[in-house]
């Protein structure tokens, strides 16, 4: 499962700071023998036990659950981990478990601001329309930057690319071509960076959606 807002896919390191209000994204991937009209019920264990559910509507496409900042542990309580699984319904079937994934929840430090992208104000791109012989401009903010990252991730939820490269404060950062011909329609494109303000911590995420 993925873990948002995280440094990078499997550390399962959680940065309160860099969570949307909304709350943090728990992804589920594609799983054996998805299929339309399953129920998953998100099982989520911090301060607070937490439960939610959706329908699976598009069998090959990852489900995104939101699970409220206030459950979320205080990394000084001494106890700075949560637990996240998931169940398989289905109707005149047995439920299927998922494993456990434990999360390890830093401390809230103030997460940098997230990168600027003009092409995707929206948080929608079709990427066939970028010139990839000047490629992606990406902003970064007046911030210190120690550096910054690219993840994609295909529509079934499983990470397909992450490459990290070099800004400096207040850079326009034109990604190339060789990144950009790895996405594909339904991909989902991520960027932060990882910045100082008083402690070194992500910078809130960009994602943009692929069409």
């Amino acid at each position: 499962m993925l873990v948002d807002p995280s440094q990078a896919p499997g550390n399962n390191i959680l940065y309160p700071g860099a969570a949307p209000d909304s709350g943090v994204v728990i992804r589920v991937p594609v799983y054996e023998n998805m299929a339309a009209g399953q129920r998953l019920i998100l099982n989520w264990e911090g301060v607070l036990p937490f439960s939610t559910s959706k329908f699976v509507r598009v069998p090959g496409n990852f489900l995104d659950f939101s699970v409220p900042k206030d459950v979320l542990p205080d990394a000084d309580s001494g106890r700075p981990e949560c637990y996240v699984s998931y169940i398989v319904q289905e109707p005149g079937k047995p439920d299927r478990a998922s494993g456990t994934t434990i999360i390890h929840v830093t401390q809230e430090f103030p997460a940098p601001p997230p990168v600027t992208v003009p092409a995707a104000p929206d948080g929608e791109l079709d990427f066939s329309t970028i010139d990839r012989e000047i490629g992606l401009p990406v902003q970064f903010p007046d911030a210190v930057i120690v550096g910054a990252s690219w993840l994609v991730y295909a529509r079934d939820g499983h990470p397909k690319d992450l490459v990290g490269f070099r800004a400096m404060p207040g850079e326009t950062v034109n990604l190339w071509r060789e990144l950009l011909d790895q996405v594909e329609s339904g991909d989902e494109a991520r960027i932060w960076y990882m910045g100082a303000t008083d402690f070194i911590s992500p910078s809130k995420m960009v994602a943009i959606r692929a069409l």
